[in-house]
């Protein structure tokens, strides 16, 4: 998780500046971790993390 946490910051910033309608889910997230960044953990993990880092933004 801790290889991947600078990814997902970094598309929670950049969805932040887009319209609701055109933000990534965390379920997206979870696909597009396991398709480009070879992710292995679960997607209950994305979840949880996604959640606590768009209270931040």
């Amino acid at each position: 998780m801790d290889s991947v946490k600078p990814v997902i910051d970094k598309w929670l910033i950049e969805d932040f500046k887009k319209k609701k309608k055109y933000r990534r889910t965390a379920k997206r997230i979870h696909q597009l971790l396991l398709e480009q960044h070879e992710f292995t953990g679960s997607d209950r993990t994305i979840r949880d993390y996604v959640s606590k880092g768009k209270r931040n933004y």
